[in-house]
């Protein structure tokens, strides 16, 4: 099934009918939005009036790269478990080291992760891995249902004898946590805690002005259907007693992790509490620290360096040189070895554990003279440096101020890992180089096609 034939039909339509499909968008799809918890910082999440396909042979393709890197993923998070001198390579303080190496009662690495990369039909680029605090599920959710149940995409289905499915995760989410929190308890860590052993009570634990609570509220929302108590927790606000930690005088027997663990340990002074619960095992938390082994972008930079993994065998190294842009710290070293100054072009340079594109400066948008000062005053930091690589595009509707065009838009897909198995995708899409939340960030609801029945 040709994607790039769909696509151009799928515009063609929406053009020929643009009247009446700006209409639908402003007086049902845009309300339908504003009245469904797809909200970040307390708005509508903005999404593109466009199915973006792919194709079974595409989904399956996803799914084998997937595969191999978590085979990759796995052996290097192992060998940083049981590897003093390779832990060394990580920019983690004595604290956070401390912590990552507690045992979580659980044999996944990373239960739900999400990795972003650049799909280019004829290769892929992994940007980064969304491992810790993984987020953005109900923007997939509530997006995918709108526009699957608008009438450009339910004529165009139609038109086309088509079948547009898109990705649930949320009950596929929760089932892997009742499993891991199961396999918690039969690892009995703490014999001394009289755990609620078929219905935990859940702590949706991030820092009251961080987290997505939207999001947050939309998990409650479904930990309820299946007859879970939850609640929204701030770290700073639990208590550690002898029997277990405590919320508001309830007890929580499992912890779904949304705060970061760099966010965490920023504040390490004020949840002793929470961390101190967690190191004697009073509650199971779904996304241990280990997580922040391959969260941390500097997981680019140790598998660029083919020294440090020599573990590898050479297929796995032959995937990394494929797929992971060459990576390094930017230090003076580095800054002369690669002349980074001079070919600023070629260049990203991104903190070392940043998210939603704050802090990354890209070269070949950067005056000479600005690009030097930057790199300058990024030595001094946790700072890396990544060979840059230009997101793909593809042609999709664009609705700027009640007037309709078609735009070459860049996009960036995010594949969701649950438990080690892909889940879904969400997408990502601007008219910038930079894709995320501090620059021009559309949703794209994504949706594999297959032939009518």
């Amino acid at each position: 099934m040709d994607i790039k034939c769909l696509n151009n039909a799928y515009l063609d339509l929406f053009m020929n009918n643009k009247d009446k499909f700006l209409d639908d968008f402003k007086n049902k799809l845009w309300p339908a939005l504003e009245a469904s918890s797809v909200r970040y910082k307390g708005r509508p999440v903005p999404f593109l009036y466009h199915p973006f396909m792919i194709n079974q042979t595409e989904w399956n393709r996803l799914k084998e790269l997937i595969d191999c890197f978590n085979e990759i993923l796995s052996k290097v998070t192992v060998r940083y478990l049981d590897d003093n001198e390779f832990r060394s390579y990580f920019p983690f303080s004595e604290e956070m080291e401390e912590f990552i190496l507690v045992e979580p009662g659980y044999s996944s690495l990373y239960p739900v992760a999400r990795f972003d990369l650049f799909y280019y039909q004829d290769s892929i680029k992994f940007c980064e891995l969304n491992t810790d605090g993984t987020s953005a599920m109900n923007e997939v959710r509530g997006i995918q249902e709108i526009v699957a149940n608008s009438e450009a995409v339910k004529q165009f289905k139609k038109d086309n004898n088509l079948e547009l499915e898109g990705f649930e995760l949320f009950d596929s989410l929760i089932d892997i946590m009742l499993v891991k929190y199961n396999e918690f308890l039969s690892n009995k860590l703490n014999e001394d805690i009289d755990f609620n052993k078929n219905n935990p009570v859940i702590g949706i634990v991030d820092f009251s002005k961080d987290g997505t609570i939207s999001e947050f509220k939309e998990f409650q929302r479904w930990f309820d259907k299946r007859g879970l108590l939850s609640y929204i927790i701030d770290p700073r606000d639990v208590e550690n007693r002898d029997d277990g930690l405590y919320y508001n005088n309830k007890r929580i027997d499992f912890v779904y992790r949304r705060a970061t663990t760099a966010r965490l340990f920023d504040h390490f002074d004020e949840i002793q509490e929470f961390l101190t619960a967690y190191k004697d095992h009073k509650f199971c938390m779904f996304g241990s620290f280990r997580s922040q082994i391959i969260h941390n972008k500097a997981i680019f930079q140790v598998l660029s360096n083919k020294e440090f993994v020599s573990f590898l065998d050479e297929t796995e190294h032959r995937f990394i040189s494929e797929h992971i842009p060459r990576t390094d710290l930017l230090i003076e070293e580095t800054i002369e070895e690669d002349n980074i100054k001079s070919n600023k072009d070629e260049y990203i340079l991104k903190p070392d554990d940043g998210f939603a594109g704050k802090g990354i400066k890209l070269g070949i948008e950067t005056s000479q003279r600005d690009w030097n000062e930057f790199v300058d005053e990024a030595a001094c930091k946790p700072y890396l440096c990544q060979n840059y690589c230009q997101p793909p595009t593809r042609k999709m509707i664009s609705i700027d101020d009640g007037k309709v065009g078609i735009d070459p838009y860049y996009y960036q897909i995010g594949i969701y890992v649950f438990d080690g198995q892909v889940q879904g995708i969400y997408n990502r899409a601007g008219r910038e180089k930079i894709i995320g939340s501090s620059y021009e960030c559309f949703t794209v609801p994504t949706y594999i096609v297959s032939e009518g029945k």
